[in-house]
């Protein structure tokens, strides 16, 4: 019987299993919840108090990133921001504290808050914002605010294979909040999809200053950036094994190759088979001058969010090698402002080579930056005030 629980223990299909009964106990919908957020939609209320539900983090990128700069930046527009770490009730923000005040100089370290389980415990709010799907679970329970919104950076049922997850995914996007969407796309998918009655808009992510475009001689040893994350399904990392060994089996020393973006394993290193150099997660602060040095950034997407790097690539000069994904077409145009190619090896192979042609490059790479300087952060905040103002 021992040692069946020890296979038991080390099996993925019960570790699945466990984690999802896990998950079920507490990603549970109450009628009365649903009818409570409901009545909100067709209420008055709203104020200038925003409460954030915020997973914890180590290193803020991405989505996490795109929180905190709300938070932060709408402090100037008449709302105060409260920072709720749903997930780790012994969340502390000290060691990460350097870092955030330089960011986000608008946030103080009292305003980030770790979850305790006691509802009474929160910080007084208006506004509640749920920004991962989990956390629209703890939204739905809340009765102390007037008005929730769900923000929703990425369609994250897809994060899973069709299954649990997926479906408890799924239902954050049928509960009956007002949704603010990471880019006009996304908005568009769900909204089809998924309709709900409350109020609905968009922002354009986009690029601070401090990425400057870096114009770049196209020649050989043509440098090619991966973002390569084993972790995260959507971003094709088997893809971009198989696309670097092409290009350095095609190409040999007139190719340099680097992954970035996520933390290897050794065994994950070998499967490159010696053709990649490995950044691992380059500091924010360094990103400009580490895109400034690659003529081609290669990043795939298989969500209906283009992700920030083709935004912080095209920002500092490079070309974007990107997979063909409808609900980005708003974004990334082929031949224009980037490289489109289907998500298979022989077709990207062939962006690549177009790619090499010197007037098309400095065409795309002047078209990349054009489009990413089209909107600012201080524009697209204008527009999140406004929504929040109206709820």
């Amino acid at each position: 019987m021992k040692e069946l629980l020890k296979r038991m223990l080390k099996d993925p299909a019960v570790e699945r299993a466990k984690r999802e009964e896990a998950l079920l106990r507490w990603c549970d919908i109450d009628e009365e919840d649903v009818a409570f957020s409901r009545r909100l939609l067709f209420s008055e209320g709203g104020g200038d108090r925003i409460r954030w539900l915020l997973c914890r983090f180590s290193h803020p990128f991405g989505g996490v990133f795109t929180v905190l700069r709300m938070a932060d930046m709408l402090q100037t527009y008449g709302f105060a921001s409260k920072i709720v770490i749903y997930d780790d009730p012994a969340f502390d923000i000290s060691p990460q504290w350097e870092r955030i005040s330089q960011y986000f100089p608008n946030l103080r370290k009292e305003d980030f808050f770790a979850f305790s389980g006691d509802w009474d415990a929160l910080p007084g709010a208006d506004i509640a914002v749920a920004t991962f799907w989990p956390s629209a679970y703890h939204l739905l329970r809340m009765r102390d605010v007037t008005k929730k919104v769900l923000l929703v950076q990425d369609f994250e049922p897809a994060f899973y294979p069709a299954g649990t997850e997926y479906a408890l995914a799924e239902n954050a996007l049928r509960m009956p909040f007002s949704r603010l969407f990471n880019t006009p796309g996304l908005l568009a998918y769900v909204e089809r999809i998924y309709p709900v009655p409350g109020k609905s808009a968009y922002f354009t992510p986009a690029c601070d200053e401090r990425y400057a475009f870096c114009e770049k001689e196209l020649r050989p040893p043509y440098r090619v950036l991966f973002y390569a994350r084993p972790d995260a399904p959507r971003n094709a990392f088997s893809l971009c094994v198989a696309f670097a060994k092409a290009l350095k089996r095609k190409y040999r020393e007139g190719v340099e190759l680097v992954c970035a973006g996520g933390s290897l394993s050794e065994g994950e290193k070998a499967l490159f088979e010696g053709c990649c150099d490995f950044a691992g997660v380059v500091p924010y602060e360094n990103l400009p001058d580490f895109y400034a040095s690659f003529h081609f950034v290669v990043s795939f997407m298989l969500t209906k969010h283009p992700s920030y790097l083709p935004f912080e690539a095209m920002a500092c000069g490079c070309v974007p090698i990107v997979n063909d994904n409808e609900a980005n077409l708003w974004l990334l145009k082929d031949g224009e402002n980037c490289l489109m190619a289907q998500a298979a090896v022989t077709p990207l192979m062939k962006a690549f080579e177009r790619g090499l042609d010197p007037e098309l490059y400095r065409e795309i790479a002047a078209e990349g930056c054009r489009t990413v300087r089209a909107t600012n952060w201080e524009g697209e905040m204008a527009k999140i005030a406004a929504f929040f103002r109206n709820l």
